[in-house]
């Protein structure tokens, strides 16, 4: 599986505002009962936090192009300390397939805290320069 694009909307938000996620690639062969999981991950010197914003349905795909769309209305980030999110994490779409992990495509999330006490998110796609 090669991943040739990603879009990601907004791309600076805050940190609990709505995501979308477009991910096209290609596949060199068949990928049976496959789907992505979308998951934002945080550590702290303690602990990880992940939070599963949830997955694309079920389904079959063959050689060549595919794409997944994926949306969320809102990141709950409420049970993770404001000073732990102060911190790069990550936004990962896992690719599995017949029950097996596939493909992990990982966007660094980085988060501040604004003037007002506002959590803001950027997330970086790995495919920029």
């Amino acid at each position: 599986v090669d991943v040739t694009r990603i879009d990601i909307t907004p791309v600076t938000a805050a940190l609990t505002d709505p995501i979308e996620l477009e991910v096209e690639y290609d596949v060199d062969g068949l990928l049976c009962e496959a789907s992505w999981e979308i998951k934002f991950m945080v550590d702290s010197a303690h602990k990880r936090h992940v939070i599963v914003l949830g997955s694309t349905d079920v389904e079959s795909t063959v050689s060549g192009p595919a794409s997944f769309y994926f949306s969320v209305p809102h990141v709950d980030v409420s049970d993770i300390t404001p000073g732990t999110l102060t911190n790069c994490g990550l936004l990962t779409a896992s690719l599995q397939a017949s029950g097996q992990g596939v493909l992990d495509v990982n966007m660094v999330v980085v988060v501040t805290k604004e003037a007002g006490g506002l959590m803001a998110r950027k997330i970086y796609s790995p495919l920029e320069d």
